[in-house]
């Protein structure tokens, strides 16, 4: 929220660049911390390894050896990739429910946050304020259950 408010992401019509560029970059910021804390200790220990002083000894350098090596036998950076695009989604749709981030075309949460403003909207039916949130609801737990899933067939 600090991001979209200190770049009055609230106020589109005063920004210099699309919205989504700005969002991407503070979603990018803070994925990328997360990501790098969730595969660190692996990473670490991938450097230790025998493959990564022969290729070092035969002169690769090291950032051919960090993605042909390193990455391909990180196990956590997928797993932390799967769960990260999750909790963007719940991000920008909290952001958007809040009326934090306006963002064109309107996106889910956006939609659900101008029906839930709408008090007319609750005596014409139910339905048009659950599914909404029904698929919404159903997007995240559906990242989260391909989070175990990966997770249970790396363990393997």
């Amino acid at each position: 929220m600090l991001w979209c408010i200190a770049f009055h992401l609230h106020e589109p019509s005063q920004l210099s660049l699309d919205p989504r560029l700005y969002l991407i970059m503070g979603l990018g910021i803070s994925g990328a911390m997360f990501i790098a804390s969730q595969t660190e200790p692996e990473i670490l220990r991938l450097y230790q390894s025998t493959f990564v002083y022969v290729a070092e000894s035969l002169g690769v350098p090291s950032i051919v050896i960090f993605f042909r090596h390193i990455l391909r036998n990180c196990f956590a950076f997928p797993l932390a990739l799967v769960k990260q695009m999750r909790d963007n989604i719940l991000a920008i749709s909290f952001l958007s429910f809040m009326g934090t981030l306006h963002l064109q075309p309107e996106d889910l949460a956006g939609f659900i946050h101008r029906i839930y403003s709408n008090s007319d909207i609750f005596y014409q039916g139910w339905w048009l304020l659950f599914f909404p949130c029904a698929l919404l609801s159903w997007l995240i737990l559906l990242w989260n259950q391909a989070g175990i899933q990966f997770s249970a067939a790396l363990e393997k």
